[in-house]
């Protein structure tokens, strides 16, 4: 069985070079991919808050609430503080602030989660939902093994593959050199 992330790579966030040029340190970097529904759980049942929101970023031109969700009233800021006024910013246009990105971005699919919390230090488990990690291209052999060890000791099952590409496609080599073709 094909997992779905190589059955539609064209679509698949690791198979877009810009996202490699523009998030992976131009192809020098690492993807990590995750099982949404189990990185998802994860999230809801670490952060015991009212203040986690997830779900896919809206790509769209002007929208006038955008240009809203920018301007703080100052009888706000007087009547309460800026930390209260903020916060009472976010509850109504949380949307704005996390899910929405200009239409230029809308190539990238993204899929947020996103906690609003006063903790400077938060972390979220991922052994469960790691599926695969991916290098770039241009990511250094030598750090091949290291890659490996940390993606074993995070999650046995988790799959360690080598971006390259061949005539504008994606190919997928496991870290030992081995070729998989993306299908």
């Amino acid at each position: 069985m094909i997992p779905h992330y190589r059955e539609a790579y064209f679509r698949a966030g690791f198979a877009r070079p810009r996202m490699w040029s523009q998030y992976g340190r131009k192809h020098t970097g690492i993807c990590f991919v995750f099982d949404r529904a189990r990185i998802e759980e994860e999230f809801n049942t670490t952060f015991n808050t009212k203040k986690k929101f997830s779900g896919g970023v809206e790509y769209q031109y002007y929208r006038e609430s955008f240009v809203k969700a920018r301007n703080i009233e100052c009888k706000n800021i007087l009547h309460n503080s800026i930390d209260k006024a903020l916060e009472k910013q976010i509850d109504t246009y949380y949307h704005e602030y996390f899910f929405l990105k200009s239409m230029d971005y809308r190539d990238e699919h993204e899929y947020r989660l996103i906690i609003v919390d006063n903790d400077d230090s938060i972390s979220l488990p991922i052994a469960s939902s790691l599926k695969a990690v991916i290098v770039g291209v241009d990511f250094p052999p030598d750090k091949y093994e290291c890659i490996n060890e940390l993606t074993l000791k995070c999650n046995r099952s988790a799959e360690r593959w080598l971006l390259s590409w061949q005539e504008g496609r994606p190919q997928l080599f496991d870290l030992a050199g081995e070729i998989r073709k993306v299908t």
